[in-house]
């Protein structure tokens, strides 16, 4: 039900943005999402890095490892939570917030370095654990060694509508961004017993408007690379959604589509399998398939805007690659079932009121079969009846 997509921008004033975004619509739940950043933080050399905490209104060097949550609240004015300073060279680390109903939060986890600490690949664990990194916080020091910053953020489902992470209008633009922000910074500077007790005395509260904000698209969507059908469909996220004979993965949330050269010219009537597959491309709210693999299918998943975003010959060279599938991808068994068979379910009949017609043809096949079987075993029965016995017997 969604896409992910980590992105790191560089700013011209030295700030540098670590940025996850989530594409897509999400599930019907309520859910947290819980991507993570592992930063390797090198300051000039990787030794000697000092981490300062914002704390009780008051920066704290951390002398061992730690966690922290939340981290955006009790910042600094400018909502400042961490800092890395190593000789002259400050940077202050900030979570901007995105979500509406400022419902944004994360954790931050501070490491020493060491190579077999997330150094390579990650086996993710209950989402309550935050397994990795919390495993790895043993009480070993922290400031003025190598260190190892991890953002965990929290990123939070909304059921039903208003629908939060939609991507619509644009599906290049996504108000479900986590941002871990590091900005160049000066020393600190320590605040009066005056602005302490001001500070201590303000409430905190965090606003939540009564709908979430209008969000303007890009005026020209992102172009999609790539001259092969392969490529295209890689780039352009098909496959993270159906699987494709060998591309992709079955039992996501689009139709296996390993069939679909045998079943787009069934799709409906008067229409030429080449053009119903083209038309599934650039409108793919035309004709939505009953089936998938989550249940029923549903409008407004599939992205509406590749006409914009492809070129013709992409397109074309799309449509030729699917309609050359015609062999069922074979089938996986998911945790404590069985599957019998490789049959593929891909495309269904449509749901704009269209007649099945795979069924009136696989019942047709399946009397011709037990006509034809009669018949051969009548021949052999009259046959025997009819042959003259052996003359070495008479």
């Amino acid at each position: 039900c969604y896409r992910y997509e980590q992105a790191i921008t560089f700013q011209d004033d030295g700030s540098v943005a670590f940025r996850f975004l989530s594409h897509g619509p999400g599930c019907d739940d309520l859910s947290i999402y819980r991507p993570f950043w592992r930063i390797d933080v090198d300051l000039d050399d990787p030794v000697d890095d000092e981490v300062w905490l914002w704390n009780n209104l008051s920066w704290q060097e951390q002398p061992v490892e730690f966690e922290e949550h939340p981290i955006v609240d009790s910042t600094t004015q400018s909502g400042q939570k961490l800092a890395t300073i190593d000789g002259d060279l400050h940077y202050r680390w900030t979570m901007k917030e995105f979500d509406p109903f400022g419902r944004d939060e994360g954790y931050l986890f501070l490491l020493q370095f060491k190579e077999d600490e997330g150094d390579g690949p990650i086996t993710a664990g209950p989402g309550d654990t935050f397994i990795p990194p919390r495993q790895w916080i043993d009480g070993d020091p922290l400031s003025g060694n190598n260190i190892v910053l991890w953002h965990v953020p929290l990123l939070k489902t909304n059921k039903g509508e208003p629908w939060w992470c939609m991507p619509d209008p644009d599906p290049e633009f996504s108000p479900c961004e986590a941002v871990l922000l590091a900005e160049p910074g000066e020393e600190f500077v320590e605040l009066s017993p005056e602005e302490r007790a001001t500070a201590q005395a303000m409430p905190t509260a965090t606003p939540i408007p009564e709908a979430p904000p209008t969000f303007v698209p890009t005026s020209t969507p992102r172009p999609i690379e790539g001259s092969k059908a392969e490529e295209i469909m890689l780039n352009a996220g098909c496959t993270s959604c159906h699987q494709i004979g060998s591309l992709g993965e079955g039992h996501k949330v689009g139709p296996d589509l390993s069939t679909i050269g045998l079943l787009a010219e069934t799709r409906v009537s008067s229409m030429a399998g080449e053009e119903y597959i083209r038309q599934s491309i650039i409108d793919p709210n035309a004709y939505l398939a009953p089936e998938c693999p989550n249940g029923p299918c549903l409008a407004d998943i599939m992205p509406r805007d590749y006409q914009l975003r492809l070129s013709t010959q992409q397109i074309e060279a799309m449509v030729s690659y699917l309609l050359d599938q015609r062999s069922p991808a074979p089938e996986k068994p998911a945790d404590g079932d069985s599957v019998a068979g490789g049959t593929s379910k891909a495309f269904p009949a449509p749901k704009r009121g269209q007649p099945d017609v795979q069924a009136p043809l696989l019942a047709t096949q399946a009397v011709a079969i037990l006509v034809l079987s009669l018949v051969f075993l009548i021949s052999l029965l009259v046959y025997f009846r009819g042959a003259p016995e052996d003359e070495s017997e008479s």
